[in-house]
């Protein structure tokens, strides 16, 4: 039964025109008429009453003597789960046990100022394995390899910067990533390689000083000093845009040293015992289900 379409064949008007709320009307005009109307939707009953009255909801009054039923409000909700909670009235099952235990093993921030706190303790680490045990008259050596995980961490042990036009580690322009050979002509600096670059010019100085973005904010003429360091002819360079433009093209997104050589970058990856510490480009669980040779055969059959 649909009251509103009732309303309008049988011109239920209001003034001489068309009621709004005509099924309303309608409808309770059969009430008073002792019609019993729950007959015309059997389909809204459960065990004789209306869902309304099976869920507790509640008619809300409205002007004169009509009624709707109405779902009970957010703010009502709340109402009546603060008493309820107040008085202990609490009736529904426990999910959750009373004790949340929280096991952390590293609690460090995302930033990279809370990221390198941590730096010195696991570089000690790394140097105490070298030492290796002896075992049952057996002398053992410790040979690690390193994964690291999602793009952040990556960017943060490699030291690359977050984000911009070289935030992946292979080095290329952002815009150029559709460029396949543009990608292949470049080849990946290895942490070696990205240690070696701030082996020359101020950086060195600045990270000792506690500067761990060694290449941020650089005036023109602390980008003409870097630049010329490492071999740089400045004299068409007028402008510090250019200057910078240049000094990006060289860092390709190299910010600082790599995660563990960020204290002591004038150590060797030998001496500081990660030679074979890697930092891939891509995530490695990616390699392991073979998502990329997917790709690359679809690429191969595709061109």
């Amino acid at each position: 039964m649909n009251w509103t379409r009732m309303a309008i064949k049988y011109n239920v008007t209001l003034n001489g025109k068309l009621a709004g709320n005509g099924g309303q009307i309608l409808k309770q005009f059969a009430k008073d008429n002792n019609i019993d109307i729950h007959r015309f939707n059997p389909h809204l009953m459960i065990s004789g009453r209306t869902i309304f009255k099976e869920l507790g909801g509640q008619k809300a009054s409205l002007q004169g003597k009509l009624a709707i039923p109405n779902k009970r409000t957010a703010k009502n909700s709340n109402r009546s789960f603060s008493t309820n909670w107040n008085q202990n009235l609490r009736h529904w099952p426990k999910i959750a046990p009373k004790e949340i235990r929280k096991n952390t093993i590293d609690s460090s921030g995302s930033k990279d100022t809370e990221q390198v706190s941590y730096t010195p303790t696991r570089t000690e680490d790394l140097e105490e394995l070298r030492k290796g045990i002896i075992f049952d008259g057996i002398p053992y050596t410790f040979q690690l390899r390193f994964f690291s995980g999602d793009g952040p961490a990556r960017q943060f042990e490699a030291g690359q910067q977050r984000g911009g036009n070289f935030s992946c580690l292979c080095g290329v322009h952002s815009k150029e990533h559709m460029n396949l050979e543009c990608c292949f002509k470049r080849t990946p600096s290895d942490l070696e390689d990205r240690r070696a670059v701030f082996l020359k010019g101020e950086s060195l100085v600045k990270i000792k000083q506690g500067n761990i973005n060694p290449f941020q904010n650089l005036t023109k003429d602390e980008l003409i000093e870097e630049l010329e360091c490492r071999g740089f002819d400045t004299f068409r360079l007028k402008t510090k845009a250019r200057l910078q433009e240049e000094m990006s093209d060289l860092l390709h997104g190299i910010s600082r040293p790599p995660a563990l050589l960020l204290h002591y970058p004038e150590k060797s990856l030998t001496e500081s015992n990660i030679s074979c510490y890697e930092v891939l480009p891509k995530k490695p669980l990616h390699d392991i289900f073979k998502c990329s040779p997917k790709h690359n055969t679809r690429i191969a059959t595709s061109c």
